[in-house]
């Protein structure tokens, strides 16, 4: 080194070639005077890394006016590499260098760190893993900006996008980045949806905001991280996370996923993902009760009607002009949907739409209407790239109607009030167009409005069966509902039932069997395939004596895996995990539950097991860690001790994807019915 600290080595190759392991290069300044402001004559690369050189930590230098690479890792052993700046002269003003990193060997590399050891990297070409570069590297807790790339680089060819299952091999494992596809600001946070298709095991997402805008490529990069946490994917397929963030509307949002190994150890990293810039809130609606929030009105929409209205509750009032309400996309990628509606027209002209997904061009994706022409229902879905239609039935002005559709990936099925009216033979694959939103009440361009009523509006990734439309029409009308939510654990001491001693809407709710020998009742409904979940269902008691009842998440077909939010008299409330013959528990809280009355029990559990308790909007138990993180969002219901003679009853349970944070606005009553 010249003058002490500063590595010039003018038409050299590589300022410092290290041919050893456990060297440590720390505290030096390559390519500026002593000054740490003057250029001088620099190397090709900074730093070169070669053979078996495992253990190299190089820490808290500074790399400016580097022609080629900042550091080139080309060994077979490990390196660390913190706390530099790469880019940037001691008063940090631009110094430009090529690349900050290049990984070309077999080793292991960390570049940055978890602990406020991340480099600065800027004014730079950013970091790649070339293709012959067979080790992970892992890319965590650095800035990255300014980059005449796009800040990471798997395989130095430029962007590498997504693939199904990510399945495909190269540097890094050409690991697939995050896709952000919800990223709204909610009162000086911002909440995020972020989809992830990656092999299972834990990831670090890292979120970062770009002051200085997105990269020109339209991906990256990342400037200031401002979030970071660890997730459990199943593999299989895509799985989306909410989070939150510190931020709010306009800011620019970026994201990598780490492999995280466990013990504060990483594998790969991913390309940033697509910048994506944060919404204004919407205004005004934000509708806790669907997988995103990001509900708009149209048209001089005024949601919400009077309670009583409503098919239960309150309900959506449409003119059958212009007024709608737009949001989320909802692309359906699975191969069966189903959609469904609560209506009641009040008066029926034209074609009038109470549910339309659309291309950008107008074609339908999937469709729920009535033709004013015949009073009946039509339901239309483009699959397989012709579009099939079913219509059927007889809707009535002034008269609430339940229509469903489903397509079971063979067939398309109208059903109106229960009863299947219509169905055709419809194979292939469904229409899809991510950027444009559902739209209720009328198609997107406000021309073929609804005028009248709609309630409890349901589009899943499923095809409901036929008994399932059956059993849901016949809860609301009469007290005929088979009980089907799951299966009791072997022993029980007797069937749930349905009664319509007590009812908090509709006519009828589910009564838990009675038990007091210790051997519990379970009815569970699975496979909702969000391992985030709230669960919130209303409670009826007349007696609060001996008893121990439960509402859980990540509840398996039995009581033996369940995390729960239980009552065990005596106001005293717990937080619960079971698995196998043993039960922990997590957390206790305090709270009456009132008898001869609805009492609203709510439960949220994220997808790292963490979970927490509400009873009537009053938090008894804290987030509280729960062990192994929940596989999947099943919701069950579960009596341990119900004396003979007691009643505990059900109505109105409602399982939803858990939006982190929870909007802090609401839409009254609608948002509980």
């Amino acid at each position: 080194p010249a003058d002490g600290n500063r590595f010039a080595a003018a038409g050299a190759d590589d300022g410092l070639f290290l041919h050893t392991s456990d060297a440590v290069v720390a505290n030096n300044t390559f390519g500026l005077a002593p000054d740490g402001v003057t250029s001088t004559a620099p190397p090709s690369n900074a730093i070169r890394i070669d053979g078996t050189s495992t253990g190299v930590v190089i820490d808290t230098n500074t790399f400016a006016n580097t022609t080629g690479t900042a550091v080139d890792a080309a060994q077979d052993g490990t390196a660390t590499i913190t706390n530099n700046n790469f880019g940037l002269d001691i008063n940090g003003d631009p110094a430009p260098v090529g690349l900050a990193l290049a990984a070309t060997g077999s080793g292991d590399v960390l570049f940055g760190g978890t602990t406020g050891d991340g480099n600065t990297v800027a004014n730079t070409t950013g970091v790649a893993v070339l293709p012959n570069g067979t080790g992970s590297v892992a890319i965590v807790g650095n800035s990255i900006a300014n980059s005449g790339s796009f800040g990471i680089d798997l395989g130095n060819n430029g962007i590498t996008t997504n693939d199904p299952g990510d399945g495909d091999s190269g540097p890094n494992g050409l690991l697939n980045y995050p896709e952000i596809t919800s990223a709204v600001d909610n009162g000086g946070l911002v909440a995020l949806d972020i989809d992830l298709d990656v092999p299972a095991g834990s990831y670090r997402i890292e979120l970062f905001t770009n002051p200085s805008g997105a990269n020109a490529s339209g991906y990256g990069e990342g400037e200031a991280l401002t979030y970071a946490t660890t997730v459990t994917h199943l593999g299989a397929g895509t799985q989306t996370y909410s989070l939150a963030m510190n931020g709010s509307a306009g800011d620019i949002i970026t994201a990598t996923a780490t492999e995280d190994l466990g013990g504060a150890t990483f594998g790969a990293t991913s390309e940033f993902s697509a910048a994506v810039t944060v919404a204004n809130p919407p205004d005004p609606l934000l509708d806790r009760s669907v997988r995103r929030s990001d509900l708009r009105p149209a048209g001089g929409l005024d949601a919400i009607v009077a309670a009583s209205n409503g098919f239960t509750g309150s309900a959506l009032s449409f003119n059958g002009a212009s007024e709608r309400l737009s949001g989320p996309p909802l692309n359906i990628s699975a191969g069966s949907v189903s959609l469904a509606a609560r209506v009641r027209p009040t008066a029926i002209s034209g074609t009038d739409y109470l549910v339309s997904k659309q291309t950008t061009g107008g074609a339908p994706i999937y469709e729920l209407a009535i033709d004013g022409a015949t009073s009946e229902a039509v339901a239309t879905m483009t699959i397989g790239g012709t579009a099939a239609t079913v219509r059927g039935g007889a809707v009535s002005n002034a008269t609430w109607h339940n229509i469903v559709t489903v397509w079971d990936g063979s067939n398309l099925i109208l059903y109106v009030d229960g009863v299947e009216v219509d169905r055709t033979a419809a194979t292939g694959t469904l229409a899809a167009d991510v950027a444009t939103d559902v739209t209720l009440g009328n198609r997107s361009d406000g021309t073929a409005g609804f005028n009248g009523l709609i309630d409890h509006v349901d589009i899943e990734h499923r095809a409901v069966s036929a008994a399932e439309v059956e059993a849901r029409h016949a809860n609301t009308v009469g007290a005929t509902m088979s009980v089907s939510v799951g299966q009791q654990q072997s022993g029980a001491p007797g069937d749930w039932t349905v009664t319509t001693a007590q009812a908090r809407s509709g006519s009828s709710a589910l009564a838990a069997p009675a038990t007091s020998s210790g051997s519990a009742a379970w009815a569970v409904a699975t496979a909702i395939d969000e391992p985030g979940v709230v669960f919130d269902s209303w409670w009826w008691v007349d007696s609060t004596t001996g008893l121990d009842v439960a509402s859980g998440t990540r509840a398996g077909l039995t009581p033996t895996e369940q995390y729960d939010g239980a009552y065990v008299a005596t106001d005293s409330w717990l937080l619960r995990r079971r698995y196998g013959a043993t039960t922990e528990t997590g957390a206790t809280g305090t709270q009456p539950l009132a008898t001869g009355t609805w009492v609203n029990v709510e439960q949220w559990t994220d997808q790292n097991g963490n979970s927490r308790l509400f009873v009537d909007g009053v938090e008894v138990a804290p987030w509280t860690g729960q062990s192994t993180p929940p596989l999947s969002g099943s919701v069950g219901l579960r009596v341990g001790s119900l004396p003979g003679g007691q009643s505990w009853l059900i109505d109105d349970p409602r399982a939803r994807k858990l939006v982190m944070p929870e909007p802090v606005a609401s839409v009254s009553a609608l948002d509980q019915n």
